[in-house]
């Protein structure tokens, strides 16, 4: 197998984990957006009914499901992002120049979860002071 065809079989790997990040992604926005609206149902049955205990018992369960999918979801795509940086640096030595850079200078290994979610409150916050001074 000559060095063009290897090449080929890395980048469809490498196009195939990040299709499987993708659609992992997609299925955790799934996962919250129904842990969301279970948790708007358990409030509204334990207010209806005048059962706090049962709903705070019902939302602890549901938060111990959640951190339990987010974690295996983080573990997986953790997995998935060391082999693309893997790829990404075999691909840039071959080709003697940095082509795939993503996962080695913006991805989950590099910028993890938390770090995404206080940049992104980061903004929403300067959004508003902003919007203060404008008026």
């Amino acid at each position: 197998m000559d060095e063009i065809e290897k090449i080929k079989i890395v980048l469809e790997e490498y196009k195939t984990l990040r299709e499987e990040i993708y659609r992992r992604h997609a299925a955790f926005v799934q996962v919250c957006t129904v842990a969301g609206t279970t948790f708007v149902a358990i409030v509204g049955v334990a207010i209806v009914n005048k059962t706090l205990v049962g709903g705070a018992f019902m939302t602890l369960a549901l938060l111990v499901l959640v951190t339990f999918a987010f974690l295996m979801h983080d573990h997986d795509t953790r997995l998935l992002a060391e082999q693309l940086a893997q790829i990404e640096k075999d691909i840039n030595k071959r080709a003697g120049e940095d082509l795939l850079t993503w996962e080695t200078t913006r991805g989950l290994l590099v910028i993890g979860y938390f770090d995404r979610m206080q940049r992104i409150w980061d903004r929403i916050v300067a959004g508003l002071s902003f919007n203060k001074d404008e008026t």
